[in-house]
């Protein structure tokens, strides 16, 4: 009877401890299944917020490679408008310089007109009004005594006609129309015009010794006298001459037809 007791006992115990370890075996079970879907889960939500940072930090920097591309155009153009902006001014100055120049090359020709210089008329009905200035003479390579000479090329008709130019403004750009006496052996009298023919101009010369021809008085032309004078039977030559070339080519197409 005690035997069976104690058997029994003993199997009780062997079952509650068995009991007891399946419970804890299942706890185990449960605790490894909870811890694996906490890292799963941990696992996929780290990764989705990586990629939710890895895009906005894409699209942070794709807005500011935009707003930088933006900023360079910005600067671009406000760089072309300013060199634009220069360039233009720098037109303007040249136009400005430009003008300046032409009003100082009108100023120059007319300076014999003004700076202290005298008009009066003249009784000639082709003289438009009558400069006397007191001009320096032009200089000389010439020794004396000096003689005039009117031979074309000579020093002498060189420096006249330069003198000529000088007292007028003409500088280099005239045509040299004639040269005669004027009123003495040092003296010239000489008709000069611009290349334009709209400005003809009669000076007269005085000879310095060892300084050379000195302008004393230049009087402006209506009409330029001497062409009218002495050259015009030339042109009505040249234009008879094309005339009869015209008649004679004329005839010869019409010979040919």
């Amino acid at each position: 009877m005690s035997n069976s007791f104690f058997d029994d006992g003993s199997r009780v115990d062997r079952f509650s401890k068995r009991r007891k370890n399946t419970k804890l075996m299942n706890t185990l079970i449960v605790l490894a299944v909870l811890l694996s879907v906490f890292l799963v889960f941990t696992f996929v939500f780290n990764d989705d917020e990586e990629q939710a940072n890895k895009s906005e930090s894409d699209t942070r920097q794709q807005t500011e490679s935009e707003e930088t591309g933006a900023d360079t155009g910005n600067e671009n153009d406000s760089s072309e408008q300013s060199e634009a902006g220069t360039e233009n001014g720098t037109s303007d100055e040249g136009q400005e310089n430009a003008d300046d120049e032409s009003s100082s090359q009108t100023e120059e020709n007319s300076d014999l007109n003004t700076e202290e210089a005298t008009v009066t008329e003249s009784e000639d009905p082709n003289v438009l009004k009558v400069i006397e200035k007191d001009w320096e003479p032009i200089g000389t390579e010439q020794e004396e005594p000096h003689e005039t000479t009117y031979e074309k090329g000579t020093a002498d008709w060189e420096e006249m006609w330069s003198a000529a130019a000088y007292a007028t403004g003409l500088g280099s750009d005239y045509i040299s129309w004639w040269v005669t006496n004027g009123g003495g052996p040092q003296r010239v009298k000489i008709t000069i015009s611009d290349k334009a023919e709209t400005q003809t101009y009669r000076v007269y010369l005085q000879w310095v010794p060892n300084e050379g021809w000195k302008p004393e008085k230049v009087e402006v032309l209506k009409e330029n006298d001497i062409k009218q004078k002495h050259f015009s039977d030339d042109i009505e030559g040249e234009d008879t001459d094309q005339e009869e070339s015209e008649k004679e080519e004329g005839q010869q197409q019409e010979s040919g037809e």
